[in-house]
């Protein structure tokens, strides 16, 4: 990834860090990706309530542009996440109301290459398989068109290709 970003999702990830001291799990992180609370505390992390975590100086949130809790944040945070501020006028109005720094995934790149395009391309086979399983058919029973030539679209494509589905 882009200099200086690094995922930290597991507890063995947390261990190898110089500082695991200074990082903050909201209760239940763990539990989205296989892991207890526990295991991150073992790992010298802080596990604690959402009131604390986002008293801290960096908030980390995938689907931050979502984010439910932006009103109630002390103001000058910085905000790291999915934020889609075009797209969400009352996420960018609240940043800029609490003059906050975004620093938004979807605007990072290395050597000319979007960071996160595999995530693009995993939110499509995943649209596909969660859309199939409310259709009431199988793929290789359908024909589909696919609108649009981005990394979400390529995904579609892979997966519907793999299913056995005519696509357009």
């Amino acid at each position: 990834p882009a200099e200086g970003i690094i995922q930290i999702r597991t507890p063995e990830q947390v261990k190898k860090l110089a500082h695991p001291e200074l990082l903050y799990f909201e209760k239940g992180y763990g539990e989205s990706v296989g892991h207890s609370d526990d295991e991150y505390v073992s790992a010298c992390a802080h596990v604690v309530p959402r009131e604390e975590a986002l008293k801290c100086d960096i908030i980390t949130d995938v689907k931050l542009g979502d984010a439910d809790y932006l009103e109630t944040l002390e103001d000058n945070k910085i905000l790291f996440g999915w934020a889609h501020a075009v797209q969400g006028i009352n996420f960018t109005s609240s940043v800029l109301n609490h003059n906050h720094t975004v620093v938004a995934w979807e605007e990072i790149y290395e050597d000319g290459r979007y960071i996160f395009y595999r995530n693009r391309e995993v939110a499509g086979e995943a649209a596909i398989m969660q859309a199939f399983r409310y259709c009431g058919k199988m793929p290789y029973d359908c024909r589909v068109a696919i609108l649009g030539n981005g990394q979400t679209a390529k995904g579609a494509l892979r997966i519907l290709h793999g299913l056995g589905a005519e696509v357009d």
